[in-house]
């Protein structure tokens, strides 16, 4: 069997497990459709191996559906989610090695024990907007832009009513309008009120 083979099954048996959380597998993708967010777990192959050997990262993130603009939430992109990380290991993403004929079963425990510790607890909090937009409220997004941050952030406070919240962020970009990214999101915020 070749790495790559052996990741793609340690993935179909990892798909039993989270299945029990609510995911659903698509080769090495897990996705979980909750009631506000999508989550998303992926395994990342690296490009650079070979047929013996390779390495992974384990991504993960969450997206709100109505601020999504990819195709299909239900089937979302990585370096398109709302928020977004990689498991890292003293502060710098974790590649983990991948070999030809390695033990499934043994990569299955390894990939389960990560997603254990570094995954799951992370999008437990991050469950429904509200959790992002505390999140984006203490000038946190990683993934984001801070003026894409200010323009989600903006919208969900838009969508959730509360208008005098929306007003600082939207002071905030106004403060940035030397910026044609700033001057466009400030416009799509006011849009929003019709």
């Amino acid at each position: 069997m070749t790495a790559k083979a052996v990741l793609s099954a340690a993935a179909k048996k990892l798909g039993s497990d989270l299945g029990a959380r609510g995911f659903r597998r698509s080769g090495l993708k897990f996705v979980r459709q909750g009631a506000e967010v999508v989550s998303m777990i992926q395994l990342q192959a690296s490009r650079s191996g070979t047929a013996e050997a390779g390495t992974f990262v384990v991504d993960f993130g969450v997206l709100v559906p109505c601020l999504y603009i990819g195709q299909d939430p239900a089937k979302p992109v990585w370096t398109a989610c709302h928020w977004r990380e990689r498991v890292s290991r003293v502060g710098d993403e974790a590649w983990f090695p991948v070999r030809a004929n390695d033990d499934v079963d043994g990569l299955v425990a390894r990939i389960t024990e990560i997603v254990e510790q570094d995954v799951l607890p992370v999008l437990e909090t991050l469950q429904r907007e509200e959790d992002l937009i505390a999140l984006w409220k203490t000038r946190q997004g990683p993934g984001l832009g801070e003026l894409n941050r200010l323009l989600l952030l903006g919208t969900l406070l838009h969508r959730a009513g509360r208008r005098s919240e929306l007003s600082e962020i939207e002071a905030g970009l106004g403060l940035k309008a030397a910026d044609a990214f700033a001057r466009r999101a400030l416009a799509k915020l006011r849009e929003l009120d019709g």
